[in-house]
């Protein structure tokens, strides 16, 4: 029988443990650069709409590192079970998992990419825009250029 650390700790075979171990950590550690990567993208995003950065987003983001450890320590306890097959030589539920968690993270990246980019961001620099605007043709004209920009923007792939 072939346990994925067991035989690597009754042998004495460090090296192989080690590596079993840092395939593990490494994976783990791409999720946590994976959420900070959508931190950073969503810091972006409220930036470029003009919405304040809240601590509530923050916390949010350490609580959702928490949900994808738990995540994580199933795919371990995964591996060790399936580590019994004479086939599985490596952690494939951890790496599994890693990806999973790297993949939702990539897909909340492009949405706020999208929203960065929506005509919506733009909506303050409107507003302060025709609240300066005191001549009805200026405004008209504003107004003409921001449709525009909407209909521009509907036709243009955001990514």
């Amino acid at each position: 029988m072939h346990f994925l650390f067991i035989p690597s700790i009754q042998s004495g075979d460090w090296p192989a443990l080690y590596v079993k171990c840092a395939v593990i950590l490494i994976f783990w550690a791409l999720m946590i650069v994976a959420v900070l990567i959508d931190l950073w993208s969503g810091v972006d995003r409220a930036k470029a709409i003009g919405e304040k950065s809240r601590s509530d987003k923050f916390r949010r983001t350490v609580t959702k590192i928490g949900d994808y450890w738990r995540v994580l320590a199933f795919g371990l306890i995964i591996d060790i079970i399936a580590s019994i097959l004479p086939f599985y030589n490596l952690p494939y539920a951890s790496i599994l998992a890693s990806v999973a968690c790297a993949l939702i993270e990539c897909k909340s990246v492009i949405e706020n990419a999208r929203a960065k980019k929506s005509v919506a961001a733009k909506i303050p620099e409107l507003m302060a825009e025709l609240l300066e605007c005191t001549d009805k043709e200026k405004m008209a004209e504003l107004l003409k250029k921001w449709s525009e920009l909407g209909d521009k923007h509907k036709q243009e792939p955001i990514l």
